[in-house]
């Protein structure tokens, strides 16, 4: 009996094992905690993706305390949103900050303020459509570091489509 709980433990946890490097746990709220399995190439508009942000907005994340060192060429971990709008696709910023996307059905507010009280910008006003090679990302969490403060962002940062979260690894004693 303990043999087959080991094994079946195992095996469901396989893609784990057989994917070194490929997990990534999320310790924030922009998504279900947990780890989820990367796999490359760009996902469609609505899923969760890891991105590598640009060197411009890692120092302000890193200096704020919303981002952790990591293996991202910035040297910060990669961020864990949802694809929310892709080029071509328009994206609408009220004078509240409010965020509405075409496409992907959603809206976010940005706020004037940081979990700690300090001010933090937000995208400007106005109707935007998403420039060619670009992508909007947004996380779930009224108060996730997204673009509905810095914008769109370079896809090539893209470092794939998530899946999961994933079962974590049982150990049986």
């Amino acid at each position: 009996m303990r043999r087959s709980a080991l094994l079946v433990c195992l095996l469901l946890n396989v893609p784990i094992l057989a994917a070194p490097g490929r997990v990534l746990v999320n310790h924030s709220s922009s998504l279900p905690l947990g780890a989820y399995l990367l796999r490359s190439g760009l996902p469609r508009r609505g899923l969760p993706v890891a991105y590598c942000l640009p060197l411009a907005f890692t120092h302000f994340g890193l200096r704020r305390g919303y981002l952790r060192p990591g293996r991202c060429p910035a040297g910060t971990q990669p961020i864990l949103k949802y694809l929310a709008a892709l080029p071509g696709d328009c994206v609408d910023v009220d004078s509240r900050g409010v965020v509405r996307f075409d496409r992907f059905g959603g809206s976010a507010r940005a706020l004037p303020s940081d979990s700690r009280g300090r001010p933090i910008w937000a995208y400007p006003p106005g109707r935007y459509r998403v420039p060619p090679g670009s992508v909007w990302l947004v996380g779930t969490h009224p108060r996730s570091w997204d673009s509905r403060y810095y914008g769109p962002v370079p896809a090539h940062g893209v470092l794939g489509g998530l899946v999961g979260p994933v079962e974590p690894l049982v150990v049986i004693p």
